[in-house]
């Protein structure tokens, strides 16, 4: 797998080219609660209807779990399963990874695997295939009925100077010193190889295979970039893909933040669900993701034309 996301409060505003001129900031009635922060659609991928003061979800326009009307995953150019091996989130297990390769797949395509635990990193689309373990759980944010709790709201707080640009998912120097200083920070935290990316290895594990989903959440503070978050956007989601950071931040819970920003960007262009990839409750690296509620679990992976299950946990 690939390692890993108040009153008063105001962060500055998506911003960008094309910015929607209405803010989230007002208050809404419970259930759902908004996050107490404004923000602004920076880029259109798709002509979006205005939001309503509520910022109330639309209906399903699906035929299946909510999906965009494409429910089946197109054919895959090539399946493959790994060998087994140590599993590097518990080493007492044994892992085993399922990769499919496709051409191009659009949105909706996208959102038909992201609905069945597949998971999008570069050009690799993979779930887990594991001989005799099931801790790797597909978990989604139930984006209109969340609602942050008390240290969720300190997070923003704490980061209310931050600014969030959406923009396209692209490669510069300014990714390249963030990468490589969070890669070595994790290094001597966890052990992680050490590793100096180029922009070329770059482009390849992060760039490589993307459609005009994939979209980075560019953090900024007093100008410097100090975080990126990458994601896909499809008709009815957003699939949290990877998140770096300035190591100075850390203290700030910019992982937190991150995924609160997501969240509103989800309900700014009113997407019904926040894909975070795989909780794993023994495994203190992705055991927070289910901090973030109400959510949903898959209850397991079936075949592509098999219907999911996912079980709302409150």
């Amino acid at each position: 797998m690939i390692p890993g996301p108040l009153a008063g409060c105001h962060a500055r505003p998506f911003r960008g080219e094309h910015a929607c001129s209405g803010a989230l900031g007002a208050k809404r009635a419970k259930p759902p609660e908004a996050l107490p922060c404004a923000v602004h659609i920076v880029l259109q991928m798709r002509p979006q209807a205005p939001l309503s003061k509520a910022y109330r979800l639309p209906a399903a326009s699906a035929t299946l779990d909510g999906m965009s009307r494409e429910p089946i995953p197109p054919p895959s150019l090539l399946q493959l399963r790994t060998p087994p091996r140590r599993c590097s989130y518990l080493p007492d297990e044994t892992a085993s990874l399922e990769y499919r390769f496709h051409h191009h797949l659009t949105a909706s395509q996208l959102e038909a695997l992201l609905v069945r635990g597949w998971r999008r990193h570069g050009q690799h689309i993979f779930r887990p295939a594991c001989p005799a373990c099931d801790s790797c759980r597909s978990l989604r944010v139930d984006v209109e009925r969340f609602s942050p709790t008390k240290s969720q709201r300190r997070a923003l707080k704490r980061n209310a100077d931050v600014e969030v640009v959406l923009q396209p998912a692209t490669v510069s120097e300014e990714h390249l010193r963030l990468y490589n200083a969070w890669h070595a920070d994790m290094h001597v935290r966890r052990g992680w190889p050490q590793q100096s990316m180029t922009m070329e290895e770059y482009d390849e594990a992060f760039l490589s295979g993307r459609g005009d989903y994939a979209c980075e959440l560019l953090y900024r503070r007093e100008g410097k970039a100090i975080g990126v978050g990458l994601v896909d956007l499809t008709p009815n989601a957003c699939s949290s893909v990877y998140f770096y950071h300035d190591p100075q931040w850390r203290s700030q819970a910019p992982g937190t933040y991150s995924v609160l920003q997501e969240i509103e960007l989800c309900r700014a262009r009113r997407l019904r669900h926040l894909y975070m990839g795989y909780w794993i409750a023994d495994c203190p690296s992705m055991a927070y993701k289910n901090r973030f509620g109400p959510h949903e679990i898959l209850q397991e992976y079936c075949m592509d034309t098999g219907r999911p299950e996912w079980r709302p946990v409150n």
